[in-house]
């Protein structure tokens, strides 16, 4: 199921467009590599921000060729923190209860209109037409249908209340290109400060190339090894949040000792994943800590950059993520220049 999923991502993304977001990524680097630093990080925004436009909603941002797009412009205002939007922030993760008292918001106003009505105009013109893309849209449609039957059946599914499906849609858009982009920055400045593992994964991604013809392919991306512990070990050491944040249920634990029900909790999950106790030298960045015969050196229960995700949506997450994966390999492979003076 899932590697269907994977495979139906990856062609859709590739398929929409004669230049795929990949390729008009790399013509962006490549224009700016006569320079001896390249700021990657707004690029990567750009990218991964067409990437999940595509995968979630079905629609097409060219905020690579339009940087200034309805959709870049939204996504940073979700990230452009003033006094007012650290507070809410704060509030949401240490002080919840006073989140409906004082009418705390995740998203400006002027994001959650233009979220909501994309993500209703979308679905409404998808059923529609009948037409189906294999995105997160068509899941919400399936949810949406399967809750108009339980109306019928005297039920009242919660996804049909006020913004439910809307608000499915928004996370997916706030937390997927943000942490893809953030992902593949660190990955390129840990390539350009270990110029030895810069080189051996430009040989994978070269010796893929030229045994599939010089092709990109779904096979090719799943065959990359290294890539994808370059990937693990960067998310190891950067994770998409230094913590995790949940909420006690109301179950009995057989532990040493007790955690009240409801009681928030607060993981800190950068520290863990650097901490020498569950990972031999764990300041330093090692790819092959993650290769089958070494992972009896690290504790691997202590691993968790992903858990940050709700479940069902670890799918097109990953999706997401091994796109992004090949999109690092085509850039250090073609874009020669890139790290040479870093």
């Amino acid at each position: 199921m899932i590697s269907r999923s994977l495979m139906a991502h990856f062609f859709l993304i590739w398929n929409t467009n004669r230049r795929s977001p990949a390729e008009t990524h790399l013509g962006c680097l490549d224009a700016k590599t006569n320079s001896t630093v390249i700021e990657v990080k707004e690029p990567n925004a750009l990218y991964t921000t067409d990437v999940i436009a595509i995968t979630a909603y079905g629609l097409q941002a060219n905020s690579l060729t339009d940087p200034n797009g309805i959709f870049r412009r939204n996504g940073k205002k979700i990230f452009t923190f003033n006094w007012l939007r650290s507070l809410e922030a704060k509030a949401f993760f240490f002080l919840p209860i006073v989140v409906k008292l004082f009418g705390f918001k995740v998203f400006s106003t002027d994001t959650t209109i233009f979220l909501r009505d994309t993500i209703n105009r979308t679905m409404e013109e998808r059923m529609r037409t009948g037409t189906t893309r294999n995105d997160l849209i068509d899941i919400l449609i399936k949810f949406r249908r399967e809750a108009e039957e339980e109306v019928k059946e005297g039920k009242k599914p919660f996804i049909l209340e006020r913004d439910a499906l809307a608000a499915q849609a928004a996370i997916f858009f706030s937390a997927g290109f943000e942490t893809s982009s953030t992902t593949m920055s660190f990955t390129m400045y840990e390539m350009a400060r270990n110029p030895d593992l810069q080189q051996r994964l430009r040989e994978e991604v070269r010796e893929a190339f030229l045994s599939n013809d010089g092709k990109v392919s779904y096979e090719m991306i799943m065959g990359l090894k290294y890539m994808d512990n370059v990937v693990k070990e960067v998310l190891r050491h950067y994770p998409p949040l230094p913590f995790l944040d949940r909420v006690c249920t109301p179950k009995a634990f057989n532990m040493d000792f007790n955690v009240p029900a409801n009681m928030p909790i607060y993981i800190p999950q950068q520290a863990i994943q650097m901490d020498p106790k569950h990972f031999k030298d764990a300041d330093t960045f090692n790819p092959d800590r993650f290769l089958p015969e070494n992972k009896h050196e690290n504790n691997m229960n202590a691993y968790m950059p992903l858990h940050a995700y709700r479940y069902w949506s670890t799918q097109l997450y990953w999706g997401t993520l091994r796109y992004v994966t090949n999109e690092i390999g085509s850039t250090l492979l073609l874009s020669e220049s890139l790290c040479n003076g870093l």
